[in-house]
């Protein structure tokens, strides 16, 4: 599914065109999630997932989905959870501050996706200095789609099967396995 990308200043928004088709973007004033962009993103969800939906066999179209967040307070809203249900998606919150024990991005995709994102910035300084530009003398605009070029690699890159899948394994989630969640070194 196509990422949301959070950036401040809503003035930029028109600006990121070229990104259309990877990825949807939203704006508030500092950047970050909130309530309302926490719904806008569960209603692009919805469409995707309804599109990916028929390309499964009929008997598995109306099955229902998981989405598990983080317990951040953008995340508690009844309008999202509502929604979300009335699509068959079911919304689970993981308790604050436990994603780094319970959340199979936090454990397995956000290590790969910052080596990743490293990488894919010093390539494109390096592919800027062989063409004769100056990546230290790049335009606001240059800059941040050079940012945003780079985190889409990365996460791409980042999000493999094999990724994802040990997530849910080394969480204990799937396959279900609560001692590994109560045996990790950062539970008292």
């Amino acid at each position: 599914f196509s990422p949301l990308i959070i950036v401040p200043n809503k003035k930029s928004l028109r600006k990121l065109e070229e990104f259309s088709d990877r990825a949807f973007f939203a704006s508030s004033s500092a950047g970050w999630m909130t309530k309302n962009l926490f719904i806008y993103y569960c209603l692009l969800l919805i469409c995707q997932i309804s599109h990916y939906r028929l390309t499964l066999p009929e008997d598995l179209q109306n099955e229902r989905f998981l989405l598990i967040v983080d317990g951040h307070k953008s995340r508690e809203s009844y309008l999202a959870a509502l929604v979300l249900y009335t699509f068959n998606i079911d919304l689970l919150l993981l308790p604050s501050h436990s994603s780094h024990i319970l959340q199979p991005f936090d454990i397995c995709v956000a290590s790969p996706l910052k080596s990743f994102f490293k990488e894919e910035l010093v390539t494109d300084n390096f592919d800027m200095l062989v063409a004769g530009n100056d990546p230290a003398k790049q335009t606001q605009r240059q800059l941040r789609s050079s940012l945003i070029r780079a985190f889409l690699n990365a996460l791409r890159k980042s999000c493999t099967y094999h990724n994802i899948e040990q997530g849910f394994k080394l969480s204990g989630i799937f396959p279900l396995n609560l001692d590994v969640p109560l045996c990790s070194d950062y539970v008292l």
